[in-house]
């Protein structure tokens, strides 16, 4: 399996996707960097790119001050970043966190979603390659785990599962677009790496006591899933470096444009948010 993993985190990426991922490796600390979400599916895409950054420690690369504090608490922390006419939103976490949320048993379903889905590796140390792999694979595993768990019969062994369990772990975060339409679309870019997933890991037939205890965990899930979001989403409107640009920019994206803010609203974003949470209720956001 770990094979299947490599041949796809080292399948290729345009140069300049590259280039930033590799000023990123750049900084004290970090052992990987990974690359994923809405442009690696589509390069044309207009947005920010989305890097994850692999670290030795939270104190390797925040130093000792708060930053290492609140990402050991919560992870990851996340800024923004500008490379000439493209930006990324860089979230950091430690290597050992991120392997820890990738298995079955963590209460974050954020992470194992995430990297289900296509991911490619710019730059690993030799070090702590196959703790990524690893990592990833079991990232795999506790995605399959859960789909075979909680999606219908008749979705088995299709890509149609997949699309399932994604609107499931959405419908337990935060997201201001609709689950399933997010779901649907990236599973119909990349039918085959799901396909090549369901290859290497065969079903799991649960007895019905099992299947019982594994509802109640998901329910325990679901339950602490928002919440969860809204800490970070609290810690984020603290430590996230460009926050504001990225915030309003989102809020354009997902209301098609409609919504239209003044100079004063990008400079103050803070104290325009009643105005503009009532303008987004307008539109039924």
């Amino acid at each position: 399996m770990l094979r299947v993993v490599s041949e796809e985190l080292g399948k290729p990426v345009p140069k300049f996707i590259e280039d930033i991922g590799l000023d990123l490796a750049s900084h004290r600390g970090v052992v990987a960097v990974l690359f994923y979400g809405n442009v690696l599916r589509d390069t044309e895409a207009i947005g920010l790119i989305d890097y994850y950054v692999l670290t030795e420690s939270d104190s390797a690369y925040h130093g000792y001050g708060l930053g290492a504090l609140i990402n050991r608490l919560l992870p990851p922390n996340v800024y923004h970043e500008a490379f000439d006419d493209r930006r990324a939103k860089v979230a950091a976490m430690s290597l050992s966190a991120f392997a820890h949320r990738m298995r079955r048993d963590s209460w974050d379903t954020t992470l194992w979603t995430r990297f289900s889905q296509p991911t490619r590796l710019i730059y690993v140390k030799e070090a702590a390659r196959d703790v990524v792999y690893s990592a990833i694979a079991e990232g795999w595993r506790t995605a399959a785990f859960w789909a075979d768990a909680l999606i219908a019969a008749e979705h088995q062994r299709a890509t149609s599962r997949w699309a399932a369990l994604f609107t499931q772990t959405y419908n337990v975060e935060l997201r201001p677009e609709g689950g399933r339409d997010r779901a649907s679309r990236i599973v119909e870019t990349s039918p085959d790496l799901f396909n090549q997933i369901d290859s290497v890991l065969p079903v799991e037939r649960l007895s019905p006591e099992v299947m019982r205890n594994i509802f109640r965990g998901w329910r325990w899930r679901r339950a602490v899933g928002k919440p969860l979001n809204i800490l970070r989403l609290l810690k984020a409107a603290i430590t996230f470096r460009g926050g504001a640009d990225y915030a309003l920019s989102k809020l354009e994206r997902h209301t098609n444009g409609q919504l239209v803010l003044k100079p004063w609203e990008r400079r103050y974003p803070w104290l325009a948010a009643p105005w503009i949470l009532v303008r987004l209720l307008k539109f039924r956001r």
